[in-house]
């Protein structure tokens, strides 16, 4: 019968912070949360003019 796998010899931390970032990147691509939920400082002082962007 094999031996049983502990997570400590098979999961480094590094395996998993990269694990949960990739869970993070995953979620954040199906449920995006939209900028005015959590607005940065510059968010509050509307720009006078925005040059329209080539899409």
């Amino acid at each position: 019968m094999a031996e049983p796998l502990n997570s400590q010899d098979t999961c480094t931390q590094e395996d998993s912070l990269a694990i949960r970032i990739g869970i993070v990147i995953i979620f954040d691509a199906i449920f995006p949360i939209p900028d005015s939920r959590f607005p940065t400082p510059d968010s509050r002082f509307p720009t006078p003019f925005r040059p329209p962007t080539l899409a």
